[in-house]
Order: C-alpha cells, then structure tokens, then sequence
C-alpha cells in the first residue's frame, strides 16, 4: 500500500494536488510554532493574574487560529493558481491576482472562521516587509538607470545609500506616527499596540524603590 501511495505521490500528473497539500501543512506548522512561542511568553509573563489553565488554552488556540490561517490562504492560493494557469498559460499577474482574492477571503474580515486580531498582526508585518522589499526594488532600478545613463558610475554605493536612507524615513515616521497617536487618539491604535505603549510609557505607579524597579 505504501508502494502505491509513493508511486501516487511521484507523479508527475498529480504534482499540483500535492503542492497544495505540502503549503497547506507547511502553513499550519509555521503558523502553531510561530504563534506558540510568541503567545506562551505573552501569557506566562503578561496575564499572571489570569488562571494558569485558562492561559494554556488560549495560547493553543491562538496556535491553532494561526496555523489555519496561513493554511487556508495556502489552499486558496494555489487553487487560484492552477486555474489562472489553465486561462492565461501562467501570466505574471496570476501572483497578484491569486494574493489578492485568497487575502480578501482569508485576511479581508469577511467570515468568523478566521481570527481577525491575529489576520490583522500577520497581515500588519507582511505589508510593512511589502513596503521595505518595494523600497529596495525601486533603490535597485534608480541605480540601475543612473549607471546606463552614466550620471553616476557606482550602483551599488547609489543603492546602498538610497536603501539606508528609505529605511532611516520608514523608521522615523513610522515610530513619529505612533507615539503621536498613541499621545492623543490611542482609541485608534490597534489594542495590543496601545497596551504596550501604556506599559512602557505610561507607567507612574510607584511610591518606593521596590515598586519602582518592579522587584
């Protein structure tokens, strides 16, 4: 029986069946592991005044939460692009257009199947990644065109400096943004931010050095 499930599984025929298969588990693997650590610690050192119990079950149900979602945008994905690829022959826009559907069902808020708190923080980190890898492409191609047009010789001093400057930008206005918001409209902030702000900026409670240095 396992002959013929290897023998399956080699096909050539049914290679697309099992890509999906393979990024759909390598989806809920990634997402349990990242999320567990990540909740555990959040957890044991954050809600001390919450049940043991009662912590342990939600940082496996976020691990879970986690899991299906990166698994479910997997499945939805490759579905998309299978069949893009049987209309256009695998045009370069089937990326964009298969992310784009699978995010609106999976990330978009439009089912309570999916967490929306931990789809916002996934989806949060990979367009701030978007907007760094963007910067870099465009770094890349400004370079690349002063280089042909012989303005200035060296493109990878061109590149360097636009990339550390993009990133000096993103950086400062990002953190400028957010301690301004969270100064006058932290209602907006999302709740896990905000809650961390208050925790490191916020925090005017002592009356000793005991409670003071929190030991």
């Amino acid at each position: 029986m396992s002959l013929d499930i290897d023998a399956l599984i080699k096909n050539p025929a049914y290679r697309e069946l099992f890509q999906i298969i393979k990024s759909m588990r390598n989806g809920a693997v990634y997402g349990g592991r990242l999320r567990f650590a990540h909740s555990l610690v959040i957890q044991l050192l954050f809600r001390r005044t919450v049940p043991l119990d009662k912590r342990l079950k939600l940082v496996f149900k976020q691990s879970k939460d986690h899991g299906l979602i990166l698994a479910s945008f997997a499945l939805v994905y490759k579905v998309l692009m299978i069949a893009l690829k049987q209309i256009n022959g695998g045009a370069p826009i089937n990326e964009f257009i298969s992310g784009f559907i699978s995010a609106m069902l999976v990330y978009g808020n439009r089912t309570t199947v999916f967490n929306h708190s931990i789809a916002h923080q996934i989806t949060l980190y990979c367009s701030a990644r978007v907007l760094l890898g963007l910067g870099k492409m465009l770094a890349y191609k400004i370079a690349k065109t002063l280089k042909e047009e012989k303005i200035f010789k060296d493109k990878k001093l061109i590149r360097g400096n636009i990339q550390t400057n993009t990133w000096t930008l993103f950086a400062s206005v990002s953190w400028g943004l957010v301690m301004y918001l969270h100064r006058y409209y932290p209602s907006f902030l999302q709740h896990g931010l905000e809650s961390s702000m208050v925790y490191i900026y916020d925090d005017f409670k002592w009356n000793d050095l005991r409670s003071l240095l929190g030991y």
